[in-house]
């Protein structure tokens, strides 16, 4: 089933969610994306949904990321 995007007109599948044609979301993404985020620090020791942040490992224009540790496990994970 067709769907007709309710910014550009143009059709796409009705298995996209949204209103919008990819091509339009993509577009919204990018003006987003020049929008201000405040950022809300993770400290070393804090745990966030069952992970134990243990370092901050790299920070930059897409977003900061963390070195965790799975709750009840030695696995380390990216957050």
């Amino acid at each position: 089933m067709q769907l007709k995007c309710a910014k550009c007109g143009c059709d796409y599948a009705a298995d996209q969610a949204g209103g919008l044609c990819p091509r339009c979301l993509a577009a919204m993404a990018g003006h987003m994306s020049d929008t201000p985020v405040e950022e809300v620090p993770i400290e070393p020791g804090e745990t966030f949904h069952g992970l134990m942040v243990q370092k901050l490992v790299a920070r930059g224009g897409m977003g900061v990321i963390y070195r965790a540790r799975k709750s009840g496990s030695n696995r380390d994970v990216a957050l």
